[in-house]
């Protein structure tokens, strides 16, 4: 018996963002909307901090440990502004602190995703980036231009996995 589990191989660490189940996360279109409407000092802040706390979820796009330190590893926004963009959303009540929540060890809860909305996925590489590349969360917020993230994510809305192109071909005509 003790041979057999000497033998056995030990299971690889696996980094967050690698690995099955774990390359995209699902935001709601509702709260998507809200995020451009909430009062907030700075909008791009607000909306970058967000994402960012929402790719650091597991499979049930709710509770992240990703904080103000992931804030600024992956969209290269300081530890204030994160934490101040972070205090915005939790007074409006997009965020929430868990009971488990420590200073050091700060937890969040996100929204819910309603069963009956198709959500919009996307990839957690773009706020990780791939491989050794910067990530596009942080290029967008390098311009300093919040309606080029707004752009990003409603073209990420628009994709359809049933549809021949991904996108209806009615969002690519001009007029």
């Amino acid at each position: 018996m003790e041979e057999a589990q000497a033998s056995a191989p030990e299971t690889p660490r696996t980094r967050r963002g690698v690995g099955r189940g774990s390359r995209f996360f699902a935001l709601a279109p509702d709260t998507w909307e809200q995020l451009w409407i909430v009062e907030t000092a700075n909008r791009l802040n607000l909306v970058t901090a967000f994402l960012v706390l929402l790719a650091g979820t597991g499979s049930d796009h709710r509770l992240t440990k990703w904080s103000a330190k992931a804030c600024e590893e992956h969209a290269g926004m300081g530890k204030p502004r994160a934490k101040r963009a972070i205090e915005e959303l939790i007074s409006a009540g997009l965020v929430e602190r868990t009971e488990a929540a420590t200073a050091v060890m700060p937890q969040y809860r996100m929204p819910e995703l309603p069963r009956e909305i198709e959500p919009i996925f996307l990839p957690v590489q773009l706020i990780t980036g791939l491989s050794d590349e910067t990530p596009v969360l942080r290029r967008v917020r390098e311009t300093g231009d919040a309606l080029a993230l707004r752009m990003l994510i409603d073209l990420y809305a628009l994709i359809q996995t049933d549809a021949t192109h991904g996108v209806p071909i009615q969002n690519l005509r001009q007029s």
